[in-house]
């Protein structure tokens, strides 16, 4: 799950063993915590295993499971 704050930066908590909460790290998160180097979004969605972000600037980011 992929709650927003006030469109200026975002938070994440879940499964993300396989890296797709998108701070980086193989680690499961039972608390929200803050996305690094993502900000001014303005829109956000997700889905199985996957998240994506856009900012202000038209950039998109995402967060997927890190598998093959």
């Amino acid at each position: 799950f992929m709650p927003q704050k006030v469109a200026t930066c975002v938070f994440a908590f879940g499964e993300g063993t396989n890296y797709q909460i998108g701070t980086g790290a193989a680690k499961n998160y039972f608390s929200p915590i803050q996305i690094p180097f993502i900000t001014n979004i303005v829109s956000i969605c997700g889905g199985f295993e996957f998240t994506a972000a856009l900012n202000m600037s038209g950039q998109i980011f995402t967060f997927v499971t890190n598998t093959n």
